[in-house]
């Protein structure tokens, strides 16, 4: 097996939808970090074959400088229980650091995300999704949502999110990308069964820290120290940045750039596409149906208590394994 060299490199794995994209802008505006070119790499996430043949543009992506921690925050790595075996043989020194949020608000945000694409990955209900889950059968709830998964893929209901061309078309490599599981983004109860896949990181790491979500943003400075120790870092430099701040890591920056670039083209569509629907509908007298509609349009949909309540049964062992080792979970994880 041919390893990739990095001397110091973090792991951000996840969970998805909790925080680590703002931990990770965070670090990146450090001065003891490096910046890689892509927050997401989803590198060792795919085939062996594939890792094997392309460690050099891994390298290129991750390691800029050789000075510094590298960071990769690929949320794909928190999905596959073989996904720790794979970095702990590419990196045995390597630092964990796992963010976790409420499992049933992780599973809906990440729904909400697919649902929330143009066009959608995602054209099922979340009740429904649960529905398919809720059968007592002896199957595990990761099988059952594997199957629901394919069959909802089958019938076209759901996109592929992780496709072949993910690398190219994303990052613009020259291999195609192989997923060993292409479908855990759309598996959002089973990916928030956090205890699989942190036990397959602390049972092989030395290094592993983990980190409650909703710690981190009732107690941001305390929290950040914390990471900043575990790093080896100045925590004076850390911090969270605000919205009003214009220093991001220059991969995200480049993205904001060409959203500026098309930004006016595409809200001169919108304009013409409004001025058009209204029009419409005051020529037959629906001037209000208009405005409900585009009310609707823009609503973000919430997760009601009879919702949470149900997905949090599914998810009820999670909830007691986090709970006798996390205590603060108790306070933090519940309907408000």
């Amino acid at each position: 097996m041919h390893r990739v060299q990095i001397d110091l490199i973090l792991f951000i794995p996840g969970a998805q939808k909790s925080g680590t994209t703002s931990l990770f802008v965070a670090l990146c505006n450090h001065s003891q970090i490096q910046e890689p070119r892509h927050k997401e790499p989803h590198f060792f996430a795919q085939s062996r074959s594939v890792i094997e043949k392309n460690t050099d543009w891994y390298l290129e992506n991750i390691q800029r400088e050789k000075k510094g921690v590298s960071v990769d925050a690929s949320t794909a790595y928190m999905a596959d229980e073989r996904t720790p075996k794979i970095l702990y043989e590419h990196f045995p020194e390597a630092k964990i650091l796992i963010l976790l949020r409420d499992p049933v608000r992780r599973a809906f945000s990440s729904y909400v995300h697919m649902q929330r694409k143009t066009p959608k990955y995602d054209y099922r209900e979340f009740g429904e999704i649960m529905g398919r889950l809720e059968n007592k059968s002896k199957t595990s709830l990761l099988e059952r949502e594997r199957q629901a998964t394919r069959r909802a893929r089958q019938q076209g209901l759901i996109r592929d999110y992780l496709t072949e061309d993910y690398h190219e078309r994303k990052f613009g490599a020259s291999f195609r990308s192989s997923f060993r599981d292409p479908e855990w983004a759309h598996r959002y109860f089973s990916y928030s069964q956090y205890s699989r896949i942190v036990n397959s990181y602390t049972s092989r790491f030395d290094n592993v820290k983990l980190v409650i979500f909703e710690e981190l943003l009732q107690e941001p400075g305390a929290v950040l120290s914390e990471i900043a120790k575990f790093l080896g870092i100045d925590q004076r430099e850390l911090r969270f940045p605000h919205a009003h701040e214009s220093r991001v890591p220059s991969a995200i920056g480049r993205i904001y750039a060409r959203m500026r670039e098309q930004g006016q083209h595409v809200a001169h569509t919108l304009n013409a596409l409004r001025d058009g629907f209204d029009t419409l509908m005051k020529t037959i007298g629906a001037e209000q149906l208009a405005v409900k509609a585009r009310r609707l349009l823009r609503r973000k949909p919430k997760l009601k208590e009879d919702q949470y309540m149900r997905a949090r049964s599914l998810l009820s062992t999670e909830y007691a394994y986090w709970r006798d080792r996390r205590p603060v979970t108790k306070k933090l994880w519940h309907f408000s």
